[in-house]
């Protein structure tokens, strides 16, 4: 399988400028737009992008127990884990990556890799 991933990062100032405060970019989020190269577009509309250290959308799983006899399981799911949106904040000096497309090594398909799949 092969990945696409852009590494997005907060550079630290300049040493002679290190004296200033580099505030921490909070919120970021990013699109995605696929294009062929003459440059038209391959969709109409822009991808969301997906912070590759955002959690997955997976549930979270437990069982109920009373006096130590297990009665039953319970499945949460957590509505920021859902959301089709990802955002992250990244500290000045440091990076984080962005997940753009998978393709598995059988196919000749490549695929755009967001919150939505």
């Amino acid at each position: 399988m092969r990945c696409l991933r852009v590494k997005v990062r907060n550079r630290e100032l300049p040493f002679l400028l290190r004296w200033m405060k580099r505030e921490t970019a909070r919120s970021c989020l990013g699109t995605v737009q696929f294009k062929y190269s003459d440059g038209t577009n391959y969709f109409s509309e822009a991808m969301p992008a997906r912070w590759a250290g955002s959690p997955e959308a997976t549930p979270l799983q437990g069982v109920v127990s009373t006096q130590n006899k297990i009665t039953g399981e319970v499945v949460l799911w957590d509505a920021a884990r859902i959301s089709v949106i990802s955002k992250m904040d990244i500290p000045a000096g440091e990076q984080e990556d962005l997940d753009i497309s998978v393709r598995c090594d059988a196919e000749s398909d490549a695929y755009g890799f967001n919150n939505e799949s």
